[in-house]
């Protein structure tokens, strides 16, 4: 019995220690972000390179530019701030927000511009295309390492 009890008491402290360090890793951050931004620090991670997201905000509310899916918005005195479109967000699958969330973690993060070139199919090179029709997108399970090779400039 007093195995049991303490096995409890330890699940306890673990997941109630894990739950308010996990909240302070990214305190200017909506919740539902949360898993993209370590998505993202992990993906750095796995090509060698180290990324802290502590000094990037970011929140998940209504854009009013139409068509604006994210932003990326820089500061002077403050943290660089991302906002994903409140109606695009809901709209979306688990691979788009992330491809979402990327996207403006590589303006405010990578300091990555728009980059608008075609591969031989027509597809977007990149993820940092701009949106504009110029290319389209193929970011799926099958080509998301590639995307986030060029991301990460790999």
């Amino acid at each position: 019995m007093n195995k049991i009890l303490i096995l409890i008491v330890a699940i306890i402290v673990t997941t109630t220690s894990c739950s308010k360090n996990e909240s302070d890793r990214y305190p200017n951050v909506e919740e539902e972000l949360h898993y993209y931004f370590d998505q993202f620090i992990e993906e750095a991670t796995s090509r060698g390179i180290t990324i802290d997201l502590s000094d990037i905000d970011g929140r998940i509310s209504p854009v009013s530019t139409p068509g604006l899916i994210g932003l990326c918005q820089f500061e002077e005195e403050a943290n660089n701030k991302i906002t994903v479109d409140q109606n695009s967000w809901d709209e979306a699958d688990t691979l788009f927000r992330e491809y979402v969330v990327f996207h403006e973690l590589g303006h405010c993060k990578l300091f990555r511009e728009h980059l608008d070139n075609t591969d031989v199919d027509g597809f977007c090179f990149s993820m940092m295309a701009s949106g504009t029709a110029s290319c389209n997108t193929n970011y799926t399970l099958t080509t998301r390492a590639e995307y986030i090779d060029e991301l990460f400039g790999n």
